[in-house]
């Protein structure tokens, strides 16, 4: 069973070594112009990496389709840092974003059918090579299995071997279509927690963790290799 998720969930934060500050939330509506810096910021093959398809990638309504997400069948995470203000006075800016479509429908109740999930990733390329995308892609799978989703999956090039190295750290198993070998697939068997409480309690020893410049701990107990 797939349980809904509120959109004004918990933030927590992330120290880097360089002692910049980071802050991990849910998306809301009004990140749209947020997100828009994040992509026209990426280099053009980034972009193509994460949203193969661009066309209409930077209308309104993309963004707002980007930003405004149910919290049952689409799940967004977003990291944001505050900068200096810039001249409408704003300070916060996303560095990077994580979400996951399930496979499937939401019921009236709320509730999903589906036991699978799609996600995608992205993380600035400014921001890259600091654990980022690893707290980022941790947090989202801890989420998806307190939510009661079974299976966590996704896919790019088979060529791009910063999000096939990152997938591979975070216990996702990679495998590459003889078919089309262009494109590499994952795949993460998540266990869901015995109860929501427990879920709840793995998703703050995710998300609640002091960047030291130490590598991750294995896989915990609400999780499993694939």
């Amino acid at each position: 069973m797939i349980h809904a998720t509120p959109s004004s969930g918990p933030t927590h934060t992330l120290t880097l070594r360089s002692g910049e500050r980071l802050t991990l939330r849910p998306v809301h509506p009004h990140d749209d112009w947020r997100l828009a810096e994040l992509i026209n910021a990426a280099s053009e093959p980034a972009r193509r990496q994460r949203f193969p398809s661009s066309e209409g990638l930077a209308s309104p309504a993309r963004l707002q389709a980007l930003a405004c997400v149910d919290q049952c069948r689409h799940v967004a995470l977003v990291v944001t840092h505050c900068d200096a203000p810039d001249d409408a006075g704003e300070t916060e800016r996303i560095v990077a974003e994580a979400r996951y479509r399930i496979d499937g429908h939401c019921n009236g109740d709320g509730k999903g059918n589906g036991d699978s999930a799609e996600f995608a990733l992205m993380v600035d390329e400014r921001w890259q090579r600091r654990g980022i995308g690893s707290w980022l892609l941790r947090a989202l799978s801890a989420h998806a299995a307190h939510a009661g989703i079974a299976r966590l999956h996704g896919e790019a090039m088979a060529d791009h071997t910063a999000l096939l190295g990152l997938v591979r750290r975070c216990r996702f198993r990679v495998a590459v279509d003889p078919l089309q070998p262009r494109i590499a697939q994952f795949t993460m068997q998540l266990q869901a927690p015995p109860s929501r409480s427990a879920g709840a309690a793995l998703w703050r020893r995710f998300t609640q963790r002091r960047w030291a410049g130490a590598p991750w701990p294995p896989v915990p107990a609400g999780l499993s290799r694939s």
